[in-house]
């Protein structure tokens, strides 16, 4: 063993490129997490306006903050909506750099077990030519 193998710069990068779509990943899923709590918490202060209007002011103004909160659960729902398209991209991103990250780690493991294999083979070759002194030696002695 000793020998670098030459694609260890790009492995060193596939690796680093997959931790980054990995971390761009999971703050996408927050995001979306944190826009999902949004629009409910939206939706339960919708649900608690109440309807004991006695007078027609209070009757306008539970009518707008009704109308003013289901504009806003529109948007926040939108957001969302854009929220999951991201993270179903940065899914997608985070997959291809597994897969990209798993075929070198995949060939890195072949260059480490064939530069194992040449180790075994060498060192064999070095008892073979011990043992073929020694039985020089012994013939010689005799």
């Amino acid at each position: 063993m000793g020998s670098r193998w030459p694609l260890d710069g790009l492995l060193r990068f596939r690796r680093l490129e997959q931790d980054q779509a990995e971390a761009d990943l999971a703050e996408a899923n927050h995001r979306l997490r944190s826009s999902e709590h949004a629009v409910n918490r939206a939706r339960n202060n919708l649900a608690g306006y109440g309807d004991s209007a006695v007078t027609v002011e209070q009757l306008r103004a539970i009518a707008a903050a009704r109308s003013t909160g289901a504009a806003m659960v529109q948007e926040l729902n939108a957001v969302v909506k854009l929220d999951e398209a991201d993270a179903r991209a940065k899914a997608f991103e985070a997959e291809r750099a597994r897969r990209a990250t798993k075929s070198l780690d995949k060939l890195h493991d072949r260059h480490l077990e064939a530069e194992h294999a040449a180790d075994l083979r060498d060192e064999q070759a070095a008892i073979d030519e011990i043992a073929a002194r020694n039985a020089g030696a012994r013939k010689g002695n005799r």
